[in-house]
């Protein structure tokens, strides 16, 4: 019997249960953070399994940074909340991967950068601060400032997370900053020529007015073809770091 055809489902291993019903409780703050499990001797009881299926459950649960287990007298099993970095740094190190093994292009993660970015730049042009205006405007630097590559790369890059801040919603942050990482990281920045540094400088200069000016479209249109000059750049840069055959 075909069990796809027949809309049969896997049955869920016992220790794969047990951590989905620790982390729906944790999720849902039954279980607050800092406060201590059952010890797995009571736990295997209240499920009515072994010791060996609690611990793989909780083997689980800590990888995905859900609990903390420490030894010793007052040791045992903590609940930790799910924080930002740690999704941010969790998803960086699945996209690195991908984009090392060639699963994920160069295309797909600059596309994926551009849906995120155009819509947080119209949305933070909305809703800015003026301290975070303020703290924007420091990374568009005067042409005449006489600054270094290395610096002005570290400037564009404050540039684009500050930008993705204004927007004040966090998913976005969650999403953007993995691929951020992965591109700065397979990313050679120092094959910039002084040209494409001052284009760049020119088009943030662009898109700050027009956050200033509280202008959503026009910052959205000006960091999408900010973006749209960066992807060949980008594409450049990617393929002088790839590893050879």
């Amino acid at each position: 019997m075909n069990t796809s055809s027949a809309g049969l489902k896997r049955v869920r291993k016992a220790y794969e249960q047990i951590a989905d019903q620790l982390r729906d409780s944790i999720l849902r703050a039954e279980l607050r953070a800092g406060e201590r499990l059952p010890r797995e001797t009571d736990l295997a009881e209240t499920f009515g399994v072994s010791r060996a299926t609690v611990r793989e459950a909780l083997r689980v649960l800590s990888s995905e940074n859900l609990i903390r287990t420490s030894k010793g007298a007052t040791g045992g099993s903590f609940v930790m909340r799910p924080t930002i970095d740690y999704v941010s740094e969790f998803m960086t190190t699945q996209i690195n991967l991908l984009t090392a093994a060639e699963e994920v292009s160069i295309a797909e993660t600059v596309e994926l950068r551009e849906l995120i970015e155009v819509e947080a730049t119209r949305l933070g042009a909305l809703r800015r601060t003026d301290e975070q205006l303020a703290r924007l405007t420091e990374t568009v630097p005067d042409p005449a400032a006489g600054l270094s590559h290395a610096e002005i790369s570290d400037l564009n890059r404050t540039f684009h997370m500050t930008v993705l801040e204004l927007a004040h919603n966090r998913l976005m942050v969650i999403s953007a900053q993995p691929v951020y990482a992965v591109l700065e990281a397979r990313s050679e920045r120092s094959l910039l020529n002084a040209r494409e540094h001052d284009d760049i400088l020119r088009e943030h200069s662009t898109i700050l007015a027009c956050i200033r000016a509280q202008d959503g479209p026009g910052a959205a249109e000006a960091m999408r073809e900010h973006l749209v000059h960066l992807r060949p750049l980008s594409e450049r840069t990617w393929r002088k770091t790839l590893p050879r055959a």
